[in-house]
């Protein structure tokens, strides 16, 4: 099986390439004045230990900023938890599919690592079979991404306290990227508060405001002391000063938070609604995200012709479920109402194709 990260999609512009999850409506106008832009911060070291970029991002998420790390991007921050805690044999596990970097920094810390099996043509995260499939394997590091990364699933909070409660040492590690589309994003950060849970929310902000070369994120921790031991292991310089720098002013920019998340609310109101309208049957959808959705592609559609006509017909990349070991699937995610336009009518171009056959 080819890896995802194997996988390299072609260099298209964003508004045509629906396989990425980047924020289609692009960043805050603001970030690209020259004013604003102060590139002299290059020339500068950023603050030792990131203090004064820890308080504000804490103060704006409503959380103890002893509690809080800014992290570059959320891949190293994975890598880094195995070598922390890789003081004896490790054990992790994840959802299956699910983002590609749980399994990839495992392989390469040489952590065994146990996938619990979600139904792509199913709503819900069964609790009763994952209460079994943690008592099976024990892990000590379980790691959620919610709404998962591609299937959409979503792990409610009282799922998540539940684990907590039944295994209490696990390390539960709540991956919240694309919760940040979500009202329900503080829900999740709320389960840090309490010093009894287990557990660490990461969140990358780099997709949400289409800035994945900033490589932004930070870490909730629900332990003083754990955030404390993982501030010393990353060690006093852990991000650029361009990202120390707006970080914060990205996130408090509630006008284009609140903007993005009635966009993709309405954008999805409405390409679902024109789908109907042309009877684009071939596709369907079983869980409902903000940023990107699954589709179940009819069985008698070839995936690969259906993407290749995508492409080469109209210059439009969406994901193939294959990548993540999902026949008949593909995945993407909306855009704005000029692209969506596009993509409808090609969709309806292939959909016309194949009823005439």
């Amino acid at each position: 099986m080819r890896h995802y990260s194997d996988f390299t999609p072609p260099r298209i512009e964003l508004r045509y390439n629906f396989a990425s999850n980047l924020n289609p409506i692009g960043p805050p106008n603001w970030f690209f004045n020259k004013e604003n832009n102060n590139l002299n911060k290059f020339m500068q070291y950023p603050e030792l230990w990131h203090w004064e970029c820890d308080r504000k991002i804490a103060s704006i998420v409503n959380v103890d900023s002893k509690k809080l790390l800014t992290i570059p991007g959320s891949s190293q921050f994975i890598s880094m938890l195995f070598l922390i805690n890789n003081k004896k044999k490790l054990k992790c596990s994840f959802f299956s599919p699910t983002f590609w970097e749980y399994k990839l920094s495992a392989k390469l810390n040489n952590v065994d690592y146990f996938e619990f099996n979600l139904d792509a043509e199913k709503n819900d995260i069964p609790s009763e079979s994952l209460i079994e499939f943690l008592e099976l394997y024990k892990p000590d590091i379980f790691f959620v991404c919610t709404p998962n990364n591609p299937t959409g699933h979503v792990t409610t909070t009282i799922q998540l306290q539940q684990i907590m409660k039944l295994f209490p040492k696990i390390l539960l590690v709540l991956d919240l990227t694309y919760a940040y589309f979500l009202d329900e994003y503080d829900d999740y950060v709320e389960l840090t508060r309490n010093e009894e849970n287990n557990i660490i929310c990461i969140t990358s902000y780099s997709k949400f405001f289409c800035l994945p070369g900033l490589r932004i994120a930070s870490a909730i921790f629900s332990s003083q002391d754990t955030a404390k031991k993982y501030r010393e292991y990353m060690g006093p310089l852990r991000i650029n000063s361009f990202s120390e720098y707006f970080l914060p002013k990205l996130l408090q920019d509630k006008e284009y938070i609140r903007e993005t998340k009635l966009f993709f609310y309405s954008e999805w109101e409405w390409f679902e609604n024109s789908m109907n309208k042309v009877k684009i049957d071939f596709l369907k959808s079983y869980v409902n995200t903000a940023c990107f959705r699954l589709f179940k592609v009819s069985s008698y559609i070839n995936v690969e012709d259906f993407c290749k006509f995508l492409m080469n017909d109209h210059k439009i990349w969406i994901c193939n479920g294959k990548v993540y070991d999902l026949v008949q699937f593909v995945r993407f995610r909306i855009g704005k109402r000029e692209s969506n336009k596009k993509l409808l009518f090609a969709l309806s171009q292939f959909s016309l194709i194949n009823r005439k056959k």
